[in-house]
């Protein structure tokens, strides 16, 4: 994320500047005139540079910018993986998720192989829609080992970017416990 272009930091940066030039302005030793209009300018001032602060909350990608991440393209019967929509840095849950056969069977964010086949995977957002394969295999798998800390959002292929307390989960375990894969990761 860069930090110089996150709408939280441009409000955090403004509320701490404006006391401080208030009270610049209060101590200076110009006339009474003066100050009002220094202070004026320095009220729009404070209007410019907050206008793109929250202009960017409301700010919503396009659906052509929006990432359909896929943490496993081939299953075995029982095994089960996650999928994530995402934006730059944001993740999504209001998303719709279809299949064409019955060879999966999906909750939420979750996919679970049901029985061997082939499976077109449909993930509708907004009014855009991606779609990804789905392969099913007939040999039994172990889930993979996942990396989370426990109180994080995300779980990750390597426990370096789970952060310095991290748990050790099947990516099952990871998905049933609410966490989404890590776009990095995938």
């Amino acid at each position: 994320m860069k930090l110089k272009n996150d709408p939280i930091f441009l409000l955090a940066l403004l509320c701490l500047c404006w006391p401080i030039g208030l009270l610049l302005l209060i101590k200076s030793y110009h006339t009474v005139p003066h100050k009002w209009w220094m202070g004026i300018c320095g009220a729009f001032i404070f209007i410019v540079l907050l206008t793109p602060a929250v202009i960017n909350f409301a700010k919503t990608p396009h659906p052509e910018d929006f990432d359909l991440t896929i943490t496993r393209t081939t299953l075995s019967v029982g095994q089960s993986a996650g999928l994530a929509v995402t934006a730059d840095d944001h993740y999504y849950n209001d998303f719709s998720v279809n299949v064409n056969n019955d060879v999966l069977s999906v909750h939420g964010n979750t996919f679970t192989a049901v029985k061997p086949g082939k499976c077109l995977l449909s993930v509708q957002f907004e009014q855009e829609t991606r779609t990804a394969e789905i392969t099913v295999n007939e040999e039994k798998r172990t889930d993979e080992t996942v990396y989370a800390s426990p109180t994080g959002q995300r779980y990750h292929s390597s426990p370096n970017h789970a952060g310095s307390t991290v748990v050790i989960l099947t990516e099952e375990e990871a998905l049933q416990s609410g966490k989404t894969p890590c776009k990095i990761c995938w």
